[in-house]
């Protein structure tokens, strides 16, 4: 069950407080208006569906949470769509009582939306597509587990379930009303803007001149194929699509949305 330790900022003091997660509507009851939010941002984070369940039941507020992260860590589906639930590790060590359908991120999100959660309240589908690209598949290579000192597999494996991993959180945000062509812009979810102190205010002038997800997918070139593929049956392709193929230096993405735009 586990032990969450917060400190709680009031009037430029603060208090520590030791209790443990709520799993029950009693548990919800002793917990203050701030210590809600903090545990719906913990269970959220960690996929903990069952008490993420409890917190929303007792009317928390399911467009609202707090984090260590200020605004990017202010809101549940952004906090689940930031998350990154790792199926290669789990099939790598055989954690398969881990791998049940539905996997938690796609169930927490559901919960979310059921729970009367906004999916529009921000560009989540250009989040998830930005945010998890080939930079990252090469960091994540860097930390693969090992057996015996010796890397198993290949390259290759890694880096396909890391695209099915972020293409399933993907998926669900569409089919649960997400707008594949809400505009996004990478400064909201920066380190430099969680040391401004960003509002949701600014964040939403950053979004007006940012991009659309369908042309980050393409950018990131024919490794995500798949995504740009999903990302298609929700959206279109437009003149900065051509753009975006031809910025990923990948002469068969070039080929492939050329071909998909005199069709279009």
């Amino acid at each position: 069950m586990g032990f969450l330790l917060i400190v709680l900022f009031q009037s430029c003091k603060f208090e520590v407080k030791e209790f443990s997660m709520p799993y029950s509507s009693e548990d919800v009851e002793k917990l203050t208006d701030d210590e809600k939010l903090w545990c719906l941002n913990r269970s959220v984070d960690r996929l903990d569906c069952e008490c993420a369940t409890v917190i929303l039941e007792s009317g928390v507020d399911p467009d609202c949470c707090l984090g260590d992260c200020g605004w990017a860590t202010s809101n549940p589906i952004g906090v689940v769509t930031h998350s990154y639930y790792d199926t290669y590790w789990r099939y790598f060590y055989g954690d398969i009582d881990e791998l049940k359908e539905p996997l938690p991120d796609v169930l927490t999100l559901s919960i979310l939306v059921k729970s009367g959660a906004d999916i529009n309240k921000r560009p989540y589908v250009w989040q998830r597509v930005y945010e998890i690209s080939n930079q990252d598949i090469a960091s994540k290579w860097k930390d693969r587990p090992t057996r015996d000192g010796v890397r198993e597999g290949v390259y290759e494996d890694m880096r396909d379930y890391t695209i099915k991993d972020a293409n399933r959180v993907l998926k669900t945000l569409l089919e649960l009303g997400a707008d594949p062509d809400m505009l996004g812009h990478p400064y909201p979810f920066s380190y430099e803007a969680m040391e401004a102190g960003i509002t949701d205010k600014q964040a939403k002038k950053y979004f007006e001149k940012g991009t659309r997800a369908i042309n980050e997918a393409i950018e990131k070139g024919m490794a995500w194929e798949s995504q740009v593929d999903l990302l298609l049956q929700y959206t279109y392709l437009d003149e900065e699509s051509l753009n975006a193929a031809q910025r990923s230096g990948d002469p068969e993405m070039i080929k492939k949305i050329q071909k998909l735009w005199e069709k279009q």
